[in-house]
């Protein structure tokens, strides 16, 4: 289970750099924004409430709310004003589908 968590924390590391990166070089772009904080919350989350008793289900809705703007915004800006690429719709689903995994990962570890 140790492997999962520090798997997810990984991923989402590397994701965060991908949209530092791309925002850094795009900071007209408020989709890099947004696939920056997709990946950059659930990572501060994850180890902030790794011993914690937080509450797992406002966190959970406050993330998945942020993936999903971030994959609506990524998407809505590459098909209305085309200024940014197809694939950022990507990362924050991606993002999304290991905050899924990591919550998954955590319930089962706490019951």
């Amino acid at each position: 289970m140790k492997k999962g968590l520090i798997f997810s924390r990984v991923v989402w590391s590397v994701l965060c750099l991908v949209g530092l990166l791309g925002f850094s070089t795009h900071l007209d772009s408020i989709a890099w924004l947004m696939v920056f904080l997709s990946a950059t919350l659930p990572l501060l989350l994850s180890i902030a409430s790794s011993n914690k008793a937080w509450d797992r289900s406002f966190l959970s809705i406050l993330v998945v709310s942020l993936q999903i703007v971030a994959i609506a915004v990524s998407w809505a800006q590459w098909l209305v004003l085309d200024a940014s690429p197809l694939h950022l719709v990507g990362i924050p689903a991606l993002s999304l589908l290991f905050w899924i995994y990591h919550e998954r990962i955590v319930r089962a570890k706490a019951s």
